[in-house]
């Protein structure tokens, strides 16, 4: 197990990487998935996820991006962002969320 200094928030994270799969955790029993400056799971070019807290968590664009396929999530919860138009208007939006809920 390395450790790896978040770059945002300066805390220590424990990164284990095994069969092309990287995971970032915020503690040493490897039970909270949590990076602020990137994904915490990174799985070579199929997918990667960010967490907060051992929560999805994004706020710059989506929490989970897959192969074809994108989740915006915020403290956990999916979030679906369409305007009125009926199109997904971006990331933007999630931090215009993020600061109405503050």
């Amino acid at each position: 197990m390395k450790t790896y200094k978040d770059k945002v928030s300066g805390e220590t994270l424990y990164v284990v990487s095994s069969q092309g799969i990287t995971r970032y955790y915020k503690d040493k029993a490897m039970k909270n998935l949590h990076r602020r400056d990137g994904p915490a799971i990174e799985y070579a070019d199929v997918y990667k996820a960010w967490y907060v807290n051992g929560e999805l968590h994004r706020l710059d664009g989506p929490a989970y991006e897959g192969v074809g396929h994108k989740v915006w999530y915020v403290d956990g919860v999916t979030i679906t962002l369409i305007s009125s138009s009926g199109e997904y208007e971006g990331p933007t939006l999630l931090q215009d969320l993020q600061d109405a809920l503050n």
